[in-house]
């Protein structure tokens, strides 16, 4: 049996006691020492309080193996242990990963440190666990496309990022080979035009070796299927009388009457229809009943719930409805996945089109990773060693401040202008030209070393002109981060829900609480 010591304050004391996973074969005692905030603490006032307790508690502290403290003390904890004769290592910064921590302590013990917490390491760990879940799950295929196993139901998932024509191709094509399993070209044309399809075709195989082709048109993608595209989509009932191809995915309306029918029942019975004729010309059949946006997105879901009971894999496009409403996408992608997940979907259509849907395909890929391990261990979505959690946090890490010294009132200062220019962009990367002297630089990389630089290059002198890039380089290095608009001297777009509602409350005629 092994025994564990992890001193804390007083104040978290029993929180901690109550709260803290015991692995077998650990005894674990928590000390609440006499301070308000552990991270204060200093390894010589560590030693101090620890000798100071274990003879108030009449405790050996020699009767631990080791001694857990938190990772937010600074310094060495081999000065500790050379002065109480016992192992001291760095735990975690927070009780949530404490908590982890101590679940999976028995295989994380060899990592702990006297130097430095073990956040990474337990992260790391945590991912690893995650990714081996992942590659364990095993799934029934229902049939193949090139390479790819194609899971009759899902999860685990096949993402299909679909790229436009009239889009940057090229550079379109380079990001989803980076995340997306194959590529769907989606056809712009306004007529049927198959002579532009084996150039596309070929430019798609420099980055895939999968590729689906998606059109309006028959003749479009009866070219595809001529010229080898593995996947055409979709076929509704004008297009299944006309398309013979290896595969395809099948959706219900018919394209010819203008008929696109929302209701669940409607778009069962369609697709059957649909699907029936199709099966004539195709060997290998997706069926898709069409994700509708609000206010047709339940109908849609109760569709696919229906047709789960057909023998055929099923295809979703997560884009019509993340496209077509004004949310963050990746709570509503990730959110989407898991119902996904819940319908036995087994491959995943995703769009980039629009700004707001930047990084989708990396959203749908993560959540979808999610979904498949948390259905597999028939969990929650949640604890899994991986998150969509971008912006918003579990738990905030907040230090409690300590009023100290003369107080000095916040006001606004004006200070002389330096000689040097400085603009900053954020174009792919964070950039900057410097005009000073008559001459001009530019830098581009980490926006913190470009601030470092700029000073120890002297291109800039005052600590105002310095002070006020800082500001800018960070406004630009989370505008990068989080994909959003970086003009220089404008706030960044990043209002919260709490002043959206107060926003609308000021305007709002009706009772307070109804919306």
């Amino acid at each position: 049996m092994k025994r564990i010591l992890i001193p804390t304050s007083k104040r978290l004391e029993e929180v901690i006691r109550s709260s803290l996973p015991v692995p077998e074969g650990y005894e674990v005692e928590v000390w609440g020492l006499p301070i308000d905030v552990v991270a204060l603490l200093r390894p010589r006032s560590l030693v101090q309080l620890l000798k100071m307790e274990a003879e108030k508690r009449g405790t050996s502290l020699d009767t631990f193996d080791y001694i857990l403290v938190s990772g937010m003390i600074p310094g060495d904890m081999r000065e500790v242990e050379k002065e109480i004769g016992v192992p001291v290592y760095k735990g975690t910064r927070t009780l949530s990963e404490l908590k982890a921590l101590m679940k999976h302590l028995p295989e994380l013990e060899e990592r702990l440190s006297p130097l430095k917490p073990l956040e990474e390491e337990l992260r790391s760990y945590l991912l690893d666990e995650f990714v081996k879940e992942l590659n364990s799950i095993s799934f029934e295929e229902a049939f193949s496309l090139g390479p790819l196993k194609v899971p009759k139901r899902g999860p685990p998932f096949l993402l299909g990022a679909e790229v436009l024509e009239n889009e940057p191709l090229e550079e379109k094509l380079h990001k989803a080979s980076q995340v997306a399993d194959f590529v769907i070209i989606g056809s712009s044309s306004i007529s049927p035009d198959p002579s532009k399809v084996p150039s596309l075709l070929k430019l798609a195989e420099k980055y895939f070796k999968v590729i689906a082709f998606d059109s309006m048109f028959a003749e479009e993608l009866n070219e595809a299927c001529s010229k080898g595209a593995d996947l055409v989509l979709s076929l509704d009932e004008y297009k299944a009388e006309r398309v013979k191809c290896e595969a395809a995915v099948v959706i219900p309306g018919n394209s010819a009457k203008g008929y696109w029918p929302l209701s669940a029942r409607e778009k069962v019975e369609s697709l059957k229809r649909n699907l029936e004729k199709a099966k004539e010309s195709v060997e290998k059949v997706l069926v898709d009943p069409v994700l509708s946006p609000p206010w047709n997105l339940l109908e849609s879901l109760i569709a696919y719930k229906e047709l789960s009971a057909l023998n055929y894999p099923m295809m979703m496009g997560l884009s019509n409805v993340v496209e077509l409403v004004d949310f963050d996408s990746p709570g509503v992608n990730s959110l989407l996945v898991t119902l996904a997940a819940e319908l036995g979907v087994s491959v995943l259509m995703v769009t980039e089109h629009s700004d707001k849907c930047l990084d989708s395909w990396y959203e749908v890929k993560v959540a979808s990773a999610m979904a498949s391990v948390a259905k597999n261990k028939g969990t929650l979505p949640k604890d899994l060693g991986m998150d969509m959690l971008i912006v918003k946090e579990k738990r905030r890490e907040e230090l409690k401040f300590e009023e100290r010294g003369e107080r000095i009132e916040v006001k606004d200062y004006s200070f002389p202008l330096e000689d040097s220019i400085v603009r900053i962009w954020v174009d792919g990367s964070v950039k900057v030209n410097v005009e000073k002297g008559g001459k001009i630089y530019h830098l581009e990389g980490d926006p913190y070393l470009i601030g470092k630089t700029l000073v120890g290059e002297g291109l800039v002198n005052s600590p105002s002109h310095a002070f006020y890039l800082g500001w800018e380089l960070h406004k630009a290095f989370i505008a990068k981060k989080l994909n959003k608009g970086y003009v220089q001297e404008r706030p960044l777009k990043f209002e919260g829900s709490k002043e959206k509602w107060e926003e609308l409350r000021r305007r709002q005629k009706r009772p307070n609480g109804m919306t």
